[in-house]
C-alpha cells in the first residue's frame, strides 16, 4: 500500500462509535430525571482521532469493525465523505455497532458514562495481518485500547512503524504494559499513568517521576494530561509543560482525541517533543469550543496558531 502522495500517511486502529451525549441545564440530581440537550453524533476513541486527523489534512486510513446495520453504514459514508480511507473497515454479520452514552454537567465536563463495545472482539490478530502492507507502510500508526489486548501485542510485535497510544481508560490501559517498549508515544491521563508508573501522582513532581518511569520501559515519549494544569510531555532529551489555553469551554469530550490527533500530527510533520506538545494543547482547545465530540472547525492553519500561543506560556 502506497501512500497517495509523497506524504506520509497514518492510519488509526480502534473504535467508532454512535455516542449519545446529555448535557444537563442545573447541577445534576441523582435518581432524577434531570433537564438538559440530548444529541447523538458519531465518535469512538480512534474514529474522532482518525477525523481529526483528516481536518488536519493528514493521509488517514481507518481499521475498526462495525455491526451489520445502520450506524454501521453511517460510520463507513462518514469516513468516504471525509476522505478517510475505509477499506479496512470490517463488517459483522449479525454484529451491533458500538455506542457510547455519556452524561455532562452544565460546564460540560462528563459525570458517567456507558459503552456497548463488545463488537470490537471481531478485530483480532488475523484480521489485522490481512492489512499488515497498509500499516507497514504508514508514517505513524495509532491504536487505542478498545482493541483487544491480543491484537494489542500483535501490533507491537509486527507493525515496525511508529506506534503511537491512547489508554482509553484506567480499566483498558493495563492491556498496554506488554507493548511499552514497542511504543512512540502514549497519550495517558493522571490515573491511567498511575496504574502503568505504578507511582501516585499528587504533584508536578510525582507526574515527571511518572513519566521517567514510563520512559525506562523503553518508551519514546509520553505526553501526561495533567486536566486543568495542562500538559506535561517528558521523553529522554526533553521535557514540556504547557498550560492549556484560555477559551470559551463547550464540552471537555473528545478534547483527548484531538490531542492525540495534534500530536501525530506535528510528530509527522518531524515538529519534535516542543511541537508535538503544542500541537496538543492547541487542539485540545480547539475541540473545547464545539458541542460536537469532532469540532468541524479543526485546521491546521488554525491549530499552528493557537500552538504558536501554547508555546508562549511554556514554563518548562
Amino acid at each position: 500500500m502506497q501512500s497517495k502522495n509523497s506524504a506520509p500517511y497514518a492510519v488509526v486502529v480502534g473504535g467508532a462509535n454512535i455516542d449519545i451525549g446529555g448535557r444537563s441545564f442545573a447541577p445534576l440530581l441523582p435518581q432524577e430525571s434531570n433537564p438538559g440537550s440530548v444529541e447523538l453524533c458519531l465518535g469512538g476513541v480512534g474514529r474522532n482521532i482518525a477525523h481529526n486527523l483528516a481536518l488536519l489534512g493528514v493521509e488517514t486510513h481507518f481499521i475498526t469493525a462495525v455491526g451489520e446495520d445502520p450506524w454501521g453504514d453511517t460510520i463507513r459514508s462518514s469516513c468516504k465523505s471525509l476522505g478517510i480511507g475505509g477499506d479496512a473497515i470490517c463488517t459483522v454479520p449479525g454484529g451491533r455497532t458500538s455506542s457510547y452514552l455519556y452524561i455532562a454537567d452544565p460546564q460540560g465536563e462528563m459525570i458517567l458514562a456507558l459503552n456497548d463495545m463488545e463488537l470490537y472482539k471481531s478485530l483480532t490478530p488475523a484480521l489485522l495481518e490481512s492489512h499488515l502492507p497498509l500499516l507497514q507502510n504508514a508514517g505513524a500508526v495509532v491504536l487505542d485500547t478498545n482493541l483487544p489486548e491480543e491484537t494489542i501485542h500483535w501490533i507491537g510485535d509486527h507493525v515496525q512503524v511508529p506506534l503511537f497510544a491512547d489508554p482509553v481508560s484506567a480499566v483498558k490501559s493495563p492491556r498496554l504494559w506488554p507493548v511499552l517498549s514497542k511504543l512512540t508515544g502514549l497519550k495517558p491521563n493522571r490515573q491511567e499513568a498511575e496504574l502503568l508508573s505504578g507511582i501516585s501522582i499528587r504533584s508536578d513532581e510525582d507526574g515527571i517521576a511518572a513519566c521517567n518511569a514510563l520512559l525506562q520501559t523503553g518508551l519514546q515519549q509520553v505526553f501526561l494530561s495533567t486536566g486543568a494544569k495542562g500538559l506535561l510531555a517528558v521523553s529522554r532529551e526533553a521535557k514540556v509543560q504547557l498550560p492549556i489555553l484560555s477559551t470559551p469551554i463547550r464540552s471537555t469530550t473528545g478534547c483527548g482525541d484531538a490531542a492525540m490527533a495534534g500530536i501525530v500530527w506535528a510528530y509527522l510533520r518531524g515538529m519534535g517533543l516542543p511541537g508535538e506538545a503544542s500541537a496538543a494543547v492547541a487542539a485540545a482547545s480547539i475541540a473545547a469550543e464545539s458541542e460536537e465530540t469532532v469540532n468541524p472547525a479543526m485546521a491546521s492553519d488554525l491549530l499552528q496558531a493557537r500552538m504558536q500561543m501554547a508555546l508562549a506560556n511554556r514554563t518548562a
